[in-house]
């Protein structure tokens, strides 16, 4: 039996440890059937530690203590896979170089497919836009430290890239919709700043930031066209705002990206997929999944 640690707290921990206890598989370094037994969650996140992570599975509830990053050092595992979208890289050298783990007993699998898969798509629709002469845009809602927005700034590297945010963590109007386990998350998103993310733009010259709580900071664009937008901000009230705002500003063969839908219920964020159902059903719209097991897209038709 594999004895397997989890570095990371949220929503794709839960993803992972899901994919661990229903399907007993695990994609990365060598795949395959296993039978595991999950030590432990880790995060960098302080205020997270020696608190526990409850999990709703099929198979019934798992609850794993959340441990100091030290907590690796005093354990003997198997395999300790990076459940992190925005960090991974970051992770996989920290746990290389401070804590002198081999590298075949860090499993970024996971992460990086869900990310590739999410920037691969990026970059094919980017080609489709520039041969098909698309106008309009680009912008994102909920960009946290940019590690998607600079792959939009490069693909679309002649539109200008408006970036929604209140680079704040949530804003207290949009939490009145979800649960109560939901509403303790957004304090981890504090951790940016508008200079650490304009620091990562290929193409700062063309970055506009736009501040605040959403739609109230996308004022003045009323008449703005968009190619491309994605939707990343995690709640139900930004996600339904946002589909109302630019769903109608999107030129047609336009694609918007809404990021968690498929993070609902126990897993994370199941204010998206339920943002996303309603305007699509109001709309007779349909959307698709990308390949990265967590988004969708929305073409304009």
């Amino acid at each position: 039996m594999e004895k397997i640690i989890i570095f990371g707290s949220q929503s794709t921990a839960r993803a992972v440890i899901r994919k661990i206890v229903e399907d007993s598989y695990i994609i990365g370094n060598g795949g395959g059937v296993l039978s595991a037994e999950i030590l432990f969650c880790v995060d960098t996140f302080s205020k997270k530690w020696n608190t526990s992570l409850e999990v709703n599975t099929q198979k019934g509830k798992e609850v794993l203590e959340i441990k100091a990053p030290e907590a690796i050092k005093n354990v003997q595992f198997d395999r300790i896979i990076i459940a992190s979208l925005s960090q991974f890289d970051d992770i996989y050298k920290m746990l290389c170089e401070d804590y002198d783990i081999p590298a075949f007993k860090i499993d970024d699998s996971f992460s990086k497919i869900c990310v590739l898969a999410r920037i691969n798509f990026l970059q094919s629709f980017s080609k489709i836009a520039k041969d098909s002469d698309l106008k309009g845009n680009v912008a994102e809602l909920g960009v946290f430290k940019g590690e998607f927005a600079k792959f939009i700034n490069k693909y679309f590297e002649n539109k200008k890239l408006f970036l929604f945010d209140t680079f704040e963590g949530f804003d207290e109007r949009d939490l009145k919709s979800e649960k109560q386990d939901t509403q303790k998350l957004g304090s981890e998103f504090k951790n940016t700043s508008m200079q650490l993310v304009a620091d990562k733009m290929p193409y700062a010259q063309n970055v506009i930031f736009k501040k605040g709580w959403f739609p109230q900071s996308a004022k003045g664009l009323e008449d703005e066209k968009f190619c491309f937008v994605n939707l990343d901000a995690d709640l139900y009230e930004p996600i339904l705002a946002g589909l109302e705002f630019f769903y109608p500003k999107m030129t047609k063969g336009g694609v918007i990206l809404i990021h968690d839908y498929f993070y609902d219920s126990d897993v994370g964020y199941p204010g998206v997929k339920k943002a996303v159902n309603e305007f699509c059903i109001k709309n007779k719209l349909s959307f698709m999944p990308i390949g990265d097991e967590i988004s969708v897209a929305i073409q304009k038709m």
